[in-house]
């Protein structure tokens, strides 16, 4: 199956003009694309103007209660219908996930889920080989998809949880050192990882001036593909504690 062929484009900047919505969609149907997902404003527009280059028509596709899904059931029913009125022949509806974690006990069982999709999705890049095959391809970019996905997800989960682990008044500090600390989390695997393990490009040394702790093939690419399944070990060791700890 050709890659295209499973990916739906989307272009659902929310300051998008009609003209750049189109834009896009044109993109899409010119790679075969299997479908263009618009906002609900956008749905009539694209399906009064785009046709394949072989005179098909590409699906259009539109969203409901994007894009936090906070909407009542109810609205989002109601902007459903009035998509597929206009034309859209495919919906993705949001969740209201906020919802769900405050409504159910089992937080850690989700951020567990979450961490395991986050996980697979990290190490599916090491199979990212120059010249790979289009369901290589294909797996890695839904690795990537489905990864960020779950990042944006356990975002939704830790914060439901972090409600109760501080006052209300102390929830600003607590959250900000949260993100503080992860971000300079991110800086010291950077660091780590152009200092001590990955050479510089065409060169044998790192950053650092030092010889690489690892050996690594450059004609395979191998120091980017380590990016993925390093990035998954160094959340492991940031996540157990509070799998650990964390009530």
């Amino acid at each position: 199956m050709p890659l295209p062929v499973a990916i739906e484009h989307a272009a659902l900047r929310p300051e998008a003009t009609v003209a750049e919505v189109l834009e896009g969609a044109a993109i899409a149907a010119s790679r075969g694309c299997v479908a263009v997902c618009v906002a609900p404003a956008m749905v009539h527009a694209v399906v009064t103007a785009m046709t394949r280059p072989d005179g098909g028509a590409i699906a259009v596709a539109s969203v409901v209660g994007f894009p936090h899904g906070t909407q009542l059931s109810r609205t989002k029913a109601v902007e459903a219908a009035a998509a597929v009125a206009l034309g859209a022949e495919r919906l993705v509806v949001v969740a209201d996930l906020g919802a769900v974690a405050d409504g159910h006990g089992r937080r850690k069982l989700w951020m567990l889920i979450l961490s395991l999709v986050f996980l697979t999705g990290l190490c599916t890049l090491w199979l990212a080989v120059p010249a790979a095959s289009s369901s290589t391809i294909f797996a890695v970019l839904t690795g990537f998809v489905l990864a960020t996905i779950a990042a944006e997800l356990m975002t939704v989960f830790s914060n439901a949880i972090m409600t109760g682990l501080a006052p209300k008044d102390e929830l600003g500090r607590l959250s900000g050192t949260g993100w503080a600390v992860g971000y300079f989390g991110g800086l010291a695997s950077l660091a780590l990882v152009a200092g001590l393990l990955v050479p510089l490009p065409g060169q044998s040394q790192t950053l650092l001036g030092l010889t690489p702790l690892l050996t690594l093939d450059a004609a395979s690419h191998q120091g980017d593909r380590l990016t993925g399944p390093f990035a998954a070990a160094w959340f492991v060791i940031f996540i157990l504690p509070f799998f650990l700890f964390v009530p």
